[in-house]
């Protein structure tokens, strides 16, 4: 499934993935009333509402986007209704072509844990059949919810995630949930490359105490599966161990068996200047510590490469800036490069709209007025911005050697 994911970022150029995670305030009142006048003001008209909904999102992006992440506690509230229109959006996205993400973390006791496993990565068994529930492609795991390094950019801020991006939740029973679906996906022959770390950092500065990040690879290298780990902490150089152990142990899936690595870990970056760093991710560790992680990582043989998210606008997105970030990644043995521009979100004070417009008006007053202006009455720069960006990224990295995939 990873080269059909690749194949579709190669196809429509857009190394980005669209989540589906319907409130019912977020729906037009017209597709409520419709839904409500056929159904009734129930669970069922709720879940019909959400489905029309996602139809009409899908029809106008299936062209432009490789993948889709729906995320399925906002459709569990309405109860299996609810799981219906979950579904019917999955089959709906394949038919499209689209590859599935589905974005199931939760916590549980064991048993129900194995149970989702099963539900969504797995078959389960009815009479002579082993029948496949939802059928998502990938699944993420993450031990933290929320984050502590308070970057000024992050989507996090005044979400429903959390209040703020200085605030996090810690999954107590995180190693219990992840040891019982394991157990049951490997004895079930499941192989899957486990992505950890796609929603929060595993490295984040509690990490050092609880150490569950630890624990969890673990039982990854106790079951077997290859991993790929998304941080902006050299913290990870502590667990150099279980993860080279993992390199030599992890059976991969069966379209992934020509991989050389079976840990992949991309670190993220906005910027490679510690000073400004310490102005936008004001709590993570600094641009230079990260790459020196990487540089060891790549030379112990794994499998390293950059998020280069967010890049600034008017800030570090000209060319000259690019190629020096590139030049760099290179110089640290970065493999590939995924770029991606950045998104703000909200109008409270909390959100990452204005506490970024408030770092752009205390540190760059005289862009403030272009950046709004990018930004106004939307969360994403317009297509054209976007566009003229990755194509600078892509004929710097071709030209200084570095793939804009991870494979």
């Amino acid at each position: 499934m990873i080269n059909k994911l690749i194949e579709n970022i190669k196809k429509t150029n857009a190394p980005i993935v669209v989540g589906l995670d319907p409130m019912l305030n977020y729906i037009p009142q017209h597709i409520q009333k419709k839904a409500f006048s056929e159904l009734g003001e129930t669970l069922e008209g709720a879940a019909e509402a959400i489905w029309q909904y996602n139809k009409g999102i899908v029809d106008a992006i299936s062209d432009l986007i490789p993948a889709v992440k729906p995320q399925i506690a906002m459709y569990e509230q309405f109860g299996i209704p609810g799981l219906m229109a979950y579904k019917n959006t999955i089959d709906y996205c394949k038919e499209k072509g689209l590859v599935v993400i589905g974005d199931i973390k939760r916590g549980d006791i064991g048993s129900t844990s194995a149970a989702y496993a099963v539900g969504h990565l797995g078959k389960v068994q009815v009479g002579s059949n082993r029948i496949a529930g939802f059928d998502e492609d990938f699944a993420t795991i993450n031990p933290y919810m929320g984050c502590s390094f308070d970057c000024v950019y992050c989507y996090i801020n005044g979400s429903k995630y959390a209040k703020k991006t200085n605030s996090y939740y810690v999954k107590s029973n995180a190693c219990d949930l992840v040891y019982n679906k394991l157990k049951k996906l490997a004895r079930n022959h499941e192989r899957a490359f486990l992505n950890f770390g796609s929603a929060s950092d595993p490295y984040m500065e509690i990490e050092k105490e609880l150490e569950l990040t630890r624990e969890i690879l673990k039982i990854f290298l106790r079951f077997k599966y290859p991993v790929h780990i998304i941080t902006k902490s050299d913290l990870i150089l502590r667990d150099t161990d279980i993860l080279k152990k993992i390199n030599d142990a992890a059976i991969l899936p069966d379209d992934l068996k020509g991989l050389k690595s079976k840990v992949c870990v991309t670190f993220s970056f906005s910027t490679v200047d510690d000073d400004l760093a310490s102005l936008v991710e004001p709590n993570a560790p600094l641009p230079s510590q990260r790459l020196k992680a990487m540089n060891t990582l790549a030379k112990k043989g794994f499998h390293v490469g950059v998020a280069l998210m967010p890049i600034l606008p008017y800030i570090n997105d000209d060319l000259e800036s690019l190629e020096n970030f590139i030049k760099v990644f290179r110089k640290n043995n970065a493999a590939y490069l995924i770029p991606g521009a950045l998104s703000l979100f909200g109008s409270s004070e909390i959100s990452s709209r204005i506490k970024y417009y408030n770092f752009v008006k205390s540190n760059f007053p005289e862009i403030l007025d272009d950046v709004k202006t990018l930004f106004y009455n939307r969360e994403y720069p317009s297509n054209k911005y976007q566009n003229n960006l990755y194509r600078k990224v892509v004929r710097i990295c071709k030209k200084q050697g570095i793939k804009t995939a991870m494979i």
